[in-house]
């Protein structure tokens, strides 16, 4: 079944639960206009699972699908240190490895494989050339790396995080390495250009595969008197590659007892609760995306 031909009909983008969360913040009598009915949310489109339609769940191995920021950095002990890595300037003051392995062991989703690997100047030319996000300062002192060589490290993956090769190179004021994947490229799903869901959201999957238990956002604790009720329960729209979850708001009909004041609030802390999910077939391969298509960390 393709995207298009899904039948679930409602799905919520997560990113917009969480703000629409904290918009339903109470503001002091006079201030913004508190709303009587829940939060109305925003129906999504196909472009969940859209991003996923090319992905091969049918390949071995299964291409690694990276979650967190590349490159994987551990910290730093001084500022300087900290802002040099954000933008992306770094300084190499030892030698890289002019020779390496050609494959090593990794355990990957499905199981372990013998993989190829890059040589440590394909790695450093990669972790030079990540666009910078930061304001760059010309008088900001490089980041020294003064040690290079092929490790594994801890990555972020849709799958739970994972101990992959990696070549390791160790800075100067670093709590550790900064470190790249060393599997080649292609063993990857688009390296370094997964988006990233907004909440940080996460699921667990059941032994057979048929049903999720994913975290998300949660409505307030307690309600403010003289407000309505409401709760949240997640829904599912599925595809051959990938399955989108979300959450659907659910008026109860009820308020909460007592009289409106001006003096109670909401904090904007987002709450988040388990929700079960269903599936009409064991998940397998499939990626789990939020619904602005941006992958769960899924674990059993």
């Amino acid at each position: 079944m393709r995207a298009r031909s899904a039948t679930v009909q409602v799905t919520v983008a997560l990113l917009t639960i969480a703000l629409a969360v904290a918009g339903c913040a109470r503001a002091p009598k006079g201030g913004t206009l508190t709303p009587d009915l829940p939060p109305e949310m925003a129906a999504p489109s196909d472009e969940s699972l859209a991003a996923w339609l090319d992905f091969p769940v049918t390949a071995v191995p299964r291409p690694v699908v990276l979650i967190g920021e590349l490159p994987r950095v551990e910290g730093f002990t001084t500022d300087e240190a900290k802002r040099a890595s954000m933008q992306g300037t770094y300084e190499l003051a030892t030698t890289l490895p002019a020779t390496g392995p050609a494959t090593v062991e990794a355990m990957l989703p499905d199981g372990k494989a013998t993989v190829p690997v890059i040589d440590a100047a394909a790695a450093w030319e990669a972790i030079r050339t990540v666009p910078n996000t930061a304001q760059v300062d010309p008088a900001l002192a490089p980041l020294k790396v003064t040690k290079v060589e092929l490790g594994t490290a801890e990555f972020g993956t849709d799958r739970g995080a994972l101990m992959l090769p990696a070549w390791n190179f160790t800075v100067v004021d670093g709590t550790g390495p900064i470190s790249w994947p060393a599997m080649r490229p292609d063993l990857f799903w688009k390296l370094g250009a997964v988006p990233r869901s907004g909440g940080g959201f996460g699921a667990t999957v059941s032994a057979d595969g048929r049903s999720l238990v994913a975290t998300m956002p949660a409505p307030p604790p307690e309600f403010c008197p003289g407000d309505r009720i409401y709760r949240y329960e997640a829904v599912v729209r599925e595809g051959d590659t990938a399955v989108a979850v979300g959450l659907k708001t659910v008026d109860t009909g009820q308020v909460q007892p007592g009289e409106r004041t001006g003096n109670c609030d909401y904090d904007l802390v987002l709450q988040t609760a388990p929700y079960p999910v269903s599936l009409s077939q064991p998940l397998g391969a499939r990626v789990v995306v939020d619904t602005e298509g941006a992958p769960f960390a899924v674990t059993r």
